[in-house]
């Protein structure tokens, strides 16, 4: 059996850009992971540092919330990642199979 290409159209149909933001999503959320373990090392610094002094113990609490912070942020846009990208998939698998469809019926849409 001979294999028949089929041309897929992917305009208006999202999947460009869904891959796009999954991508970015991804990316900001290795971003915020390296923060995080920056906080963790900045935290465990200023920690080890602490002598009593005030300013520093200050300096110290705001690694915490930064930390805390990025690694919101960083569960977030993963999961925001892992949806977009998802869905993204399963509108190609759509797409993929709309075409196959359009290539061996005609469509009439009855608008009464």
């Amino acid at each position: 059996m001979e294999k028949i290409d089929i041309k897929v159209n992917y305009n208006g149909s999202g999947v460009k850009t869904l891959h796009k933001f999954g991508t970015l999503f991804i990316l900001i959320g290795i971003v915020a992971t390296i923060l995080v373990v920056a906080a963790l090392i900045m935290y465990s610094e200023e920690k080890s540092s602490y002598n009593g002094y005030s300013s520093v113990r200050q300096e110290a609490s705001v690694a915490v919330p930064f930390g805390i912070a990025s690694m919101v942020l960083a569960i977030c846009s993963y999961a925001f990642g892992a949806i977009c990208l998802g869905l993204q998939s399963i509108a190609r698998t759509s797409l993929y199979k709309k075409s196959i469809l359009e290539q061996n019926y005609n469509f009439i849409e009855n608008n009464e």
